[in-house]
């Protein structure tokens, strides 16, 4: 099911004042509800359940009016994927139970963005064991009781904005609550911000007015106090920080881009795939031309009305497409198919191309140094991969995709990533440097395996679904710079973590004190890379140099391996930097190095 909206502003779905059934906080009643038709075959007249899928609400407000103190703006349930993007919740008067509610078995994992909540007695609540909720640019106003009530559940958040006097969140009953951004105004001194009985990882947390910022209950984690003017909380964990070998004893903190956005309504600019030729729900036919047709129309969007369509070859994303939009179609291969992935983006000259709202069977290729968005899709066979190539920026935000692999260095950002299940590791990372914000995975299977790369994730759920084996670890790092905060849930995984550095391996298994996971686990080496050297056209040299935000290094020059010149000392803004020399050298031959300075941030 999809909702959408020409915006929050003109749109508006409204439930009337006083309206009959609303009254009663007691028995508290939707204005909207999404769900699932089965809870595993049992029929489900509360709409709780595993197969709410790609349930959407994007563009609109929902106004739970007046005299409704029994009314829910949202009750959400959405699995693998789904959203709530660019909307408004509010309370005409105030009044009302809660505006998002996310508490029938079993919500996520799924994505709400850009959501501005205004009044109820709680803003958001958030319960059961799965699947795992993502939040990001959240904003929390006008609430009586709470803003975020949080239990047994995994939640992860960037961007939170309250403006209350009553507590931000509540977290408790074995839930994981990880928050980074976070900015709270008009707080009571006899009030917390946070509240907490179960994990926490916080990170950039600015509160005024909270007698105390964290207020840990039954000894998890210590007490963090506030004041009445802005107080910041740079990093905080409920447990020490865990690492196998010598590393900071904090986040990655990699540097995060927001995910790029486009849209127009000049509609001379869309491109439907019928008009060239692509014919839905016919399996018979072969979709290519005519979709590649469109493609190649010189249009920024291009758009597949909602059908089914097959294809003998894949699909090149080129020239001046900004957006490719399924509408939630179907994109799949028929017998004839020849090709690797489905999808292909060789980029074009658009700075940025978004493919949305499709149901893969293949995958995506990425051969571009220009930047790729995959958001609210399925690639149901074949994941996403990139090329020597393919060396721009991706985002993937809500979507089901496996395995993602970054086989040669690049940035990868990440929200609501579900690559589900497989045989292999689900996410590789040789080299780059991939940030996710909200993971989950089922099966026995490795989830994230680094090889010289960066990899952050910021909250994630773990679910086996069956018995895991003794050597299968849930994090595999070789000598990469990595931090993940996870949670497992129904069973305990026996190896959490596989670590090699400089050919010494060690493991981390599961011990009673890491119940369900660890709130931060930090394994960061020294990681200092030089690759795609080139010439410049001008008798330049010139190399990339990939390292940590905050790494000083020197590069070196050598002409003969015994003697090394020290040529520039350089700290890193970014993942990387361009190092040129132009210097006349006498020899025939030339080595590079760089070599780090400081390691510690």
């Amino acid at each position: 099911m999809s909702l959408l909206g020409q915006n929050d502003k003109d749109t508006v779905i409204r439930l009337q004042d006083h309206a009959p059934g609303f009254d009663n906080i007691a028995f508290p009643l939707p204005a909207i509800r999404t769900g699932s038709e089965t809870n595993v075959g049992i029929p489900n007249f509360d709409g709780s359940g595993g197969s709410a899928h790609r349930h959407s609400i994007i563009n609109l407000t929902v106004d739970t009016g007046s005299g409704n103190p029994g009314a829910v703006g949202i009750d959400y349930l959405a699995n693998n994927q789904g959203v709530i993007r660019d909307v408004t919740i509010r309370s005409g008067d105030g009044e009302g139970y809660c505006g998002l509610l996310m508490t029938r078995y079993a919500p996520g994992p799924a994505l709400v963005k850009r959501v501005r909540i205004e009044g109820f007695n709680t803003g958001i609540r958030l319960a059961q064991l799965e699947c795992s909720m993502t939040l990001e640019h959240i904003t929390l106003m006008g609430q009586s009781q709470i803003g975020i009530d949080l239990a047994k559940n995994v939640l992860n958040i960037r961007d939170l904005l309250s403006s209350n006097s009553v507590p931000v969140v509540s977290c408790r009953d074995n839930a994981q609550l990880t928050l980074v951004d976070g900015v709270f105004t008009g707080g009571a001194a006899t009030h917390p911000a946070i509240t907490n009985q179960a994990k926490l990882y916080l990170r950039n947390i600015t509160s005024s007015g909270y007698g105390k910022i964290v207020a840990p209950l039954r000894g998890c984690g210590g007490e963090v106090p506030g004041g009445e003017g802005p107080t910041h909380l740079a990093e905080y964990v409920t447990q020490p920080v865990v690492s196998l070998f010598s590393s900071p004893p904090r986040a990655l903190h990699l540097p995060v881009e927001e995910t790029p956005e486009f849209h127009t309504n000049d509609f001379s600019q869309w491109a439907n795939v019928i008009a060239f030729g692509a014919t839905p729900n016919n399996n018979a036919k072969d979709d290519a031309a005519g979709i590649q047709a469109a493609i190649d129309s010189g249009k920024s969007v291009v758009y597949l009305p909602r059908g089914e369509y097959t294809v003998s070859r894949p699909l090149i994303l080129r020239g001046a497409v900004r957006k490719f939009a399924g509408l939630h179609s179907y994109l799949g291969t028929n017998a004839s198919f020849r090709g690797g992935a489905l999808i292909r983006f060789e980029g074009g000259s658009a700075e940025a191309c978004i493919v949305e709202h499709l149901r893969l069977n293949g995958g995506v290729e990425h051969a571009s140094a220009q930047t790729l968005v995959l958001r609210h899709m399925e690639v149901l066979d074949g994941g996403y991969r990139n090329t020597i190539s393919g060396t721009g920026r991706v985002f993937l935000e809500d979507i089901v995709a496996r395995p993602i692999l970054v086989n040669f260095p690049q940035a990868l950002w990440a929200r609501q990533l579900n690559p589900e299940n497989g045989s292999v590791p689900l996410v590789e990372n040789h080299g780059g440097a991939v940030w996710i914000l909200g993971l989950k995975t089922e099966g026995p299977v490795t989830a994230i395996k680094t090889v010289e790369g960066f990899t952050e994730v910021l909250g994630a759920l773990t679910y086996p679904t069956r018995p895991v084996p003794d050597q299968v670890p849930l994090l595999v790092n070789e000598n990469g710079a990595v931090s993940f905060t996870w949670l497992v849930t129904q069973q305990e995984w026996p190896l959490y973590v596989r670590e090699t550095r400089d050919g010494v391996t060690r493991n981390l298994r599961h011990q009673g004190s890491f119940h369900r996971g660890v709130p931060l686990y930090s394994g960061q080496a020294d990681v200092l890379r030089l690759q795609r050297p080139r010439w410049d056209g001008l008798n330049r040299f010139a190399f990339e140099v990939s390292a940590l935000p905050g790494k000083q290094c020197v590069i070196e020059m050598s002409e003969d391996l015994s003697h090394w010149q020290p040529l520039e000392t350089n700290t890193a803004t970014t993942l990387s930097f361009v190092f040129t020399d132009g210097r006349m050298h006498s020899a025939s031959f030339r080595v590079y190095r760089a070599r780090s300075v400081l390691f510690d941030r």
